[in-house]
């Protein structure tokens, strides 16, 4: 290992609006400081520099953890189109809070675009930092996917599974994932992969291109990348079911389902297919319409990323060098979280209103538990990221052992998700509760609700 380092600038400060931050730092190092243990093949490049992750005490080796590192090889044999997924596959991260399928864990309500973030050792989002070549990148409040930046544009990652928040801040309680992104590159480099399930119920490609220089006096890169991710319905996995009774479990079955679930009295009727006066006798107290409520359901959600960053490094004069590090990223999702449904009161006044057997009138209706899925599609969840920072800076060689390195960063993060689908309360029991069979609307799911009506119930 080369006793050369390349001083990376402080944590920084971080100032964020509702979609805008700038990050600044500058530190005086004195050299040389050793890294943490990383594989000399991970570590090593064209050039003798490395960076040090971990420690800003100058002339003190970094005590602690081991830096877990991904390099070139691994990314590129890694077999997932995007950066967070390879990451996620190190034991000391688990796949809870900012994932795309696990919105209910800790963290995960703030992850409104179903976004992919690092979770070391279980202590949640948030205390995991993620920075960019030693500095940080830009929030606005959610946590980073380390997506941001495409395979191709990334030299190695470096992971401290280990408290940092003495050095970094209290964002890196559980430890720090740094992105470096490459700055060897002499050359094109173009790839393309394309992978699916066995069944066919879930595939994904990716392709990319990154294209480098080096010169006397520096280098510079650019890399661009698109992938893309296809949706698993839960419907397409045995496992992924609300009745556990298989595999020696309980049933979590709603009775919310089409054709739905009277209730009266205290007690529950399975309603038949086609309910109508002329069945109206044939309910059985104590029965109810049972359904997975996940089979129409993502595991996961689409998603596509398209992804570039550059960087470039220029030596002005001798002792003096210009630094640029740069991404634009953005993804598009689409999920659909399952039917819409609920339980409702049906009163009398409604135009399709069936009295039982057993109902008494005047008594004021009955509830029905009943899932929309034959009056309107699924509830589709739709939104993108967008995120872009530049961050230029400088590193001026001074006295002796003695570097000046100074950065300033600028960007955007900015993330909007839409439900293409929700109940209008209001027009709702409106529908339920009017006498017209025009603007009624049928709670037994016989299609003689008017198109007109459901308009006006769905906000779509």
């Amino acid at each position: 290992m080369s006793d050369r380092i390349r001083k990376t600038c402080a944590p920084g400060f971080l100032r964020a609006g509702s979609a805008a931050a700038m990050v600044a730092a500058c530190l005086f190092h004195v050299a040389p400081v050793m890294a943490q243990a990383v594989d000399d093949d991970a570590a090593s490049s064209d050039d003798d520099r490395i960076i040090v992750t971990g420690s800003r005490i100058a002339g003190v080796a970094p005590v602690g953890a081991t830096v877990t590192a991904l390099g070139r090889e691994e990314i590129e044999t890694g077999g997932q189109v995007t950066l967070d997924k390879m990451i996620q596959e190190l034991p000391a991260v688990l796949d809870l809070g900012f994932s795309d399928n696990s919105r209910a864990q800790s963290g995960g309500n703030g992850n409104a675009t179903l976004a992919n973030s690092i979770n070391l050792r279980g202590l949640g989002p948030f205390s995991t930092l993620i920075i960019s070549d030693g500095h940080r990148m830009t929030t606005n409040g959610r946590a980073i996917s380390p997506s941001v930046l495409p395979t191709l544009g990334v030299e190695r990652v470096e992971v401290i599974a280990d408290g940092a928040s003495a050095i970094y801040g209290s964002d890196a309680v559980a430890g720090v994932v740094n992105l470096i992104p490459r700055r060897n590159l002499d050359g094109v480099e173009a790839f393309g992969r394309v992978g699916a399930s066995e069944d066919g119920a879930f595939w994904e490609w990716s392709a990319g291109v990154a294209a480098g220089m080096q010169f006397e006096r520096g280098q510079v890169m650019v890399a661009y990348e698109h992938a893309f991710r296809s949706n698993l319905l839960a419907s397409d996995r045995a496992f992924a079911t609300t009745d556990l009774r298989s595999q020696r479990g309980p049933n979590y079955s709603v009775n919310q389902c089409s054709p739905g679930t009277l209730v009266y009295g205290g007690k529950t009727y399975a309603l038949p297919d086609q309910f109508s006066a002329a069945n109206a006798g044939s309910l059985v107290a104590g029965t109810q319409n049972l359904c997975d409520n996940f089979a129409s359901q993502d595991i996961f959600p689409e998603q596509e990323y398209n992804s570039v960053n550059s960087t470039a490094n220029y030596e002005l004069i001798d002792g003096v060098e210009f630094t640029f590090d740069g991404y634009y990223s953005r993804r598009t999702f689409s999920r659909s979280p399952g039917s819409i449904n609920r339980t409702f009161r049906v009163p009398e006044t409604n135009a399709f209103f069936v009295r039982p057997s057993f109902y008494v009138n005047g008594s004021g209706g009955y509830d029905i538990a009943y899932a929309f899925d034959r009056d309107i599609s699924p509830d589709n969840y739709t939104g993108f990221q967008t995120n872009w920072q530049v961050t230029p800076g400088v590193e001026i060689d001074l006295w002796g052992d003695w570097n000046f390195a100074a950065r300033y960063g600028y960007g955007e993060a900015v993330d909007r998700a839409d439900s293409t689908a929700g109940i209008d309360v209001a027009a709702f029991n409106a529908a339920i509760a009017s006498n017209n069979p025009a603007n009624a609307f049928d709670p037994y799911g016989l299609g003689r609700t008017s198109a007109a009506t459901l308009a006006g119930m769905f906000d779509a």
